[in-house]
C-alpha cells in the first residue's frame, strides 16, 4: 500500500470511522467485527463437513450426520460460519437491509474457504433470485459475494446460466418438507453448454436444510457438469 493511500484510509477513517459489521459500533479495522462479535461468532476452522461445512465434534474431516445419511447432489462445500445471532444479524443487513459495505469483507472469507474446494477452470455461479424479487431488492447478495470471490481467486463467473425458473416463497418460517417443495423444479440451465463439463462451485449467503442449494445442484447435474462444489458464508449447523 503506497502512502498515499495510506494517508487517504486514514484521513476517511477520521471522518467516517469503521463500523463493526454486526453491532455498528465504531471498530479499529474497517468492514471487521468489535471485540464483543468476534468473539460471539463460531467461525468454522478445519474440523468440519467436507460435503456441507458444518462444523463436526471430535477432530479431522468427515461428512456430518445430515450428509452421511443423505449425501447431497454435490461433490464437496465450504462455510465461514455457523449461523448464529450475530451472523444472522449479518446476513439480515445484508439481503435487507442494503448495508452493500459488507460485501467486501464476506467476500474475501467466503475466498478463502473456497480456495479448499477450487480447481483451474472452476466456474462460479451465484444463486440466482427470481426477477420480480429482484426488482423489490434491487440486487441479488449471493452474487455480489460472488463476485468478490472470482476477483479474489482469479475464476470466472456466470450470471445468467442457471436462473428461476419461478418465483418461490419466503422460506423463513417453513419446515424441511415444504422448503424441499418449494425449491422443487425453481430452476433452469439457459445454455448447458457454458458448464458441461465444468466445475461448477455454487454461491450463497446462507445454507439452512440445503433445499435451495439441492434443488440447483441437481438441475446443474442434469445439465452435464463435471463436478459441484459449494460456497456459503453461514451454515446453520445441523445435531449441534
Amino acid at each position: 500500500m503506497s502512502v498515499i493511500v495510506a494517508i487517504q484510509n486514514t484521513l476517511l477513517n477520521l471522518v467516517y470511522p469503521p463500523l463493526c459489521l454486526a453491532c455498528g459500533i465504531e471498530t479499529d479495522a474497517s468492514n471487521g467485527l468489535c471485540p464483543s462479535c468476534w468473539s460471539s461468532t463460531e467461525f468454522i476452522y478445519d474440523t468440519a463437513c467436507t460435503a456441507c461445512g458444518a462444523p463436526l465434534l471430535g477432530e479431522g474431516e468427515g461428512l456430518c450426520e445430515e450428509c452421511f445419511s443423505s449425501h447431497p447432489p454435490w461433490d464437496d462445500g465450504t462455510a465461514v460460519a455457523v449461523y448464529g445471532p450475530i451472523t444472522a444479524r449479518i446476513v439480515t443487513a445484508l439481503k435487507h437491509g442494503d448495508r452493500l459495505e459488507i460485501v467486501p469483507r464476506l467476500g474475501t472469507w467466503m475466498a478463502t474457504r473456497t480456495r479448499d474446494v477450487t480447481s483451474p477452470g472452476a466456474i462460479l455461479i451465484p444463486i440466482p433470485v427470481h426477477w420480480t424479487r429482484l426488482v423489490r431488492r434491487r440486487y441479488n447478495q449471493s452474487e455480489l459475494l460472488a463476485h468478490v470471490i472470482a476477483r479474489e481467486l482469479g475464476l470466472t463467473i456466470q450470471t445468467q446460466t442457471l436462473v428461476r425458473s419461478r418465483p418461490t416463497k419466503q422460506q423463513r418460517q417453513m419446515s424441511r418438507e415444504d422448503r424441499t417443495k418449494n425449491q422443487s423444479d425453481s430452476f433452469v440451465v439457459v445454455d448447458p453448454a457454458r458448464i458441461e463439463g465444468k466445475h461448477v462451485i455454487l454461491v450463497d449467503d446462507v445454507m439452512t436444510t440445503g433445499a435451495t442449494l439441492r434443488s440447483a445442484a441437481e438441475t446443474l447435474q442434469k445439465s452435464g457438469v463435471k463436478a459441484i462444489s459449494i460456497s456459503v458464508f453461514a451454515r446453520v449447523a445441523p445435531n449441534l
